[in-house]
Formats: structure tokens, C-alpha cells, sequence
């Protein structure tokens, strides 16, 4: 990724390739705001959503303390945080949907991994963007001639026709593809893009190769001296290195998205720390575990976790510095983790299925208050606080709040708390079954696999 001091410093060419060009704020306009200190807080102008699966504050927080995540650090100490709620059962697809609707699964339609196929009711489909029957973020604010940029979250293949950008969560998925042998990763999965020529200017950010792999092993196991890295879809190490070239190539491909902009709303999804938590958890927590690990194991394995956050810390710094008093930064996860263990897998170790541990939430800018702590802040709370932020009604279909530090007066939105009956206009996918694709079978193995179907 490329990487600047910080995004408010003097811009240099640099900083302005990297820096989230969300929407451009006059000059004059942010020497009027600060003229006088009597004038109310502007509005908020843009919103930037970066949602990090299974992102746990008993990870976290120690992190934090010890200095080992010190853009979150910042970020956290500068606004607002708390503990997540989330929905049962924890699965994925059914979780990131609720966040861009604002809506339970039974209203959305996306509830759970698959679905059985319309032609053949023997097989399972993975859910596809287009058997969402609820509008998400993306869609809402376009009607209200908001530009957008979306880039991984789930269940956004095909990409849909935004006002803006769109990278689906199939554009890199990179667990499969690599599995597949496929060279041009998405070549035969049309869809993958909004605009659909986008695709062509952005697939070769997804390659991963050798160079990725020693990357790798320098990150996350530098004490091996001969690394070897086995092509198997079940075994630990192989699954965190095709998430880190998932998440990685993402990371690239936000930057490209952003150059194009600007947006006054970004949407953007990382993998890593879910992955990493399933099969590394009972290293990071032996005592949890109820037989004793290998003391060579668990030292060697026992800072994986970690170095993954390091990671997507480091990765995310160029957001979390977007936070001012126009722009709302919100960094979530949609759950938490606890130890155990599944039968159908001797790997996994950390575990959210049916317990639904917390996630985590965190915000800053637009007028958010430092060191504030979120109660009862829930998943199905984001959208609708995200509307709000933005100056738009909240539907009351939605299933969720606008976060208090908005609707009580505390932040810095400018525009009072407004609603109408909803935002869907008949308007969405007429076709809601499922898409087969070659892929599928692939796809489903691992979720298999991973104890999802």
C-alpha cells in the first residue's frame, strides 16, 4: 500500500494518491466554520465505514495499552468506543447485511451462507448481492445523490449499479481462486465491478504470488527457517495466507478506488483478524484450552493474532487519520470470539457461532466526544446512524437506532433526528434467486469445512 505521514500534513503528490478523496471541503468554507467559536459545529460530510471481521477488544485493548496498534490508539483515544452487539447466529453474509440495512436477516433475505438453487433443490448457492431484499447504505444514499465507494464487504456479487464504485467480495477471493489455479483471478465471474470496466484497471492488484508468500512468513512465522507452505484448503497456515492476500489486495484496491474520487460515503471490509482468531485463538489463550499445548507451539504461535491486528492497523491508518470535525470515521466488528473447540474440525480453536460474543465499535470526528463510551450500541444501529450523520432520514422499518452521542445532542451532525415510514422503493432486484457458478462447489467445501453448512 502506498503510505504517507498523514493526510493533513501539507498534501504532497503522494498524499494526495493515497488520501480517502471523499468530498472536497473549500477553503473558505473551513475559515468561515473556525472564524468564530460561537457558530455551531458544521454539519458532517462524509462518512467512512470500515467493518474488520471478528475484531475482539481482549485482543485489542492489551494491544493498545502495550503500543503494538498505535493508529487505533489514537483513534480510539479521540472519539468514542464500546462493546458491539451482535445477532445469532454469527454468520457472516447474514451479520454485514444487517449493518448496511439496518434490518434483521428475516427482513434482508440474506440469512446465512447459501441457499438452495432454484434449478436444482438438492444444491446449495452462496447468497448473491442480488437476493438482498432490503436497500443497503449504498443504495439509500445514492438516491439522495450521494457518492459512494464500496469495496469488499460480503454478499455484493454481482456488484450492483451504484453511484459510485463497487469491488464485490468476489474480486479477490483469493482462498479460491488460488485453489483453482486460476491466473486472472474473477476472469470468468462477470459482475465483479461497478462501473463493469473498473475490472480490468484493478485485477492486477489481486495476484498473489511467491513474494506475497516470504511476506508472509516474515510476518507471521519469522522463526521458520524453511518455510513450507501446503496447498491445503484445511490447513491453518494456508488459510491465513490466502486471507492476508485477500485482505492485502483489498487494501490496494481501496487505494485505486479512492484516487477516483471523491465520496461522501466509503464502505470497506477486511477479513484477517476472523481467520486468524478461529484457528489461532487457543495459542493466544492456552489457558483456556482444556488440554495442555505444546510450550513450543504456543510460543511460536502464540503472537499470530496480534500480528494480524498489527497489520490491519497499520493497513487502516490512512482512514482513521480522515477523522475531523466534517468527516466520521467508524471502525466496527460484527463479532467477538471465545475458546472452544467443533468436532468437525481438529484446527478450530476460537469460536463465535451460537455463544455471540460482542464485537467492537469505535468512532471519531464529526464532533464526536473524546474518550466517550458507546452503550448498547448494536449492529443494527450502524445504518441508521450513518443516515443521520449524513443529514437523512431514518426509515422506521429500520431495526435499529441512531447512537445516542447523535440523537441526544452530543455529536456534531447539525440536523435534527428526522424519519420517514422507509426508504424502499420497489425499486430493488426483481430476479432473487440464486446465481450458480463454477465456483460454487469450491466456495462451499471450505464453508464445510469451517462448520458454516
Amino acid at each position: 500500500m502506498r503510505r504517507t505521514m498523514s493526510v493533513r500534513d501539507i498534501p504532497s503528490a503522494a498524499a494526495r494518491r493515497r488520501a480517502p478523496r471523499l468530498a472536497t471541503v473549500a477553503a473558505a468554507a473551513v475559515l468561515a466554520a473556525s472564524a468564530s467559536c460561537h457558530r455551531p459545529a458544521p454539519a458532517i460530510e462524509r462518512v467512512v465505514l470500515v467493518g474488520i471481521d471478528g475484531l475482539d477488544w481482549k485482543i485489542l485493548r492489551p494491544m493498545i495499552e502495550a503500543g503494538r496498534a498505535p493508529h487505533l490508539a489514537r483513534f480510539v483515544a479521540g472519539g468514542a468506543s464500546g462493546d458491539l452487539s451482535t445477532l445469532l447466529p454469527t454468520y457472516s453474509p447474514n451479520l454485514w447485511a444487517s449493518v448496511a440495512t439496518g434490518k434483521v436477516p428475516g427482513k434482508h433475505g440474506i440469512d446465512g451462507f447459501a441457499k438452495r438453487s432454484a434449478s436444482d433443490a438438492k444444491k446449495l448457492v452462496p447468497f448473491t448481492s442480488n437476493m438482498r431484499r432490503a436497500k443497503a447504505l449504498w443504495n439509500v444514499l445514492g438516491d439522495a445523490g450521494k457518492d459512494v465507494a464500496v469495496v469488499g464487504w460480503w454478499t455484493t456479487w454481482p456488484a450492483e449499479q451504484v453511484r459510485g464504485v463497487m469491488v464485490s467480495d468476489r474480486m479477490q477471493y483469493n482462498r479460491f481462486n488460488i485453489w483453482l489455479g486460476l491466473a486472472h483471478h474473477g476472469q470468468d465471474l462477470p459482475g465483479q465491478t461497478w462501473p463493469r470496466d473498473l475490472f480490468e484497471e484493478l485485477v492486477d492488484a489481486t495476484v498473489v504470488d511467491e513474494k506475497v508468500e516470504a511476506e508472509f512468513f516474515r510476518r507471521f512465522d519469522p522463526e521458520n527457517p524453511e518455510p513450507v507452505l501446503r496447498r491445503d484448503l484445511h490447513d491453518p497456515w494456508y488459510e491465513l495466507f490466502l486471507v492476508y492476500g485477500r485482505d492485502r489486495a483489498y487494501a490496494e484496491i481501496l487505494d485505486r478506488v479512492l484516487d477516483r474520487g471523491p465520496y461522501d460515503f466509503v464502505a470497506y471490509y477486511l477479513n484477517g483478524p476472523d481467520i486468524a482468531s478461529h484457528y489461532f485463538w487457543k495459542y493466544r489463550f492456552p489457558g483456556e484450552w482444556p488440554r495442555p499445548l505444546p510450550e513450543e507451539d504456543v510460543r511460536r504461535h502464540g503472537d499470530v493474532i496480534e500480528s494480524y491486528y498489527a497489520w490491519v492497523d497499520d493497513s487502516i491508518a490512512p482512514l482513521l487519520e480522515q477523522a475531523d470535525e466534517r468527516c466520521l470515521v467508524i471502525v466496527i466488528s460484527d463479532h467477538g470470539f471465545v475458546s472452544g473447540a467443533r468436532g468437525d474440525s481438529r484446527h478450530i480453536s476460537g469460536i463465535h457461532y451460537n455463544t455471540a460474543p460482542d464485537g467492537i465499535i469505535a468512532m471519531a470526528g464529526g464532533g464526536v466526544p473524546a474518550g466517550a463510551t458507546l452503550d448498547r450500541a448494536g449492529i443494527l444501529d450502524i445504518a441508521p446512524t450513518v443516515l443521520h450523520a449524513l443529514g437523512l432520514p431514518v426509515g422506521r422499518d429500520m431495526d435499529g437506532r441512531v447512537l445516542p452521542i447523535f440523537a441526544e445532542g452530543t455529536g456534531a451532525s447539525g440536523v435534527e433526528l428526522t424519519f420517514v415510514d422507509t426508504h424502499e422503493t420497489g425499486d430493488g432486484p426483481t430476479d432473487t434467486e440464486p446465481r450458480d457458478t463454477e465456483h460454487d462447489e469450491v466456495i462451499l467445501e471450505k464453508l464445510r469445512a469451517l462448520g458454516y453448512i
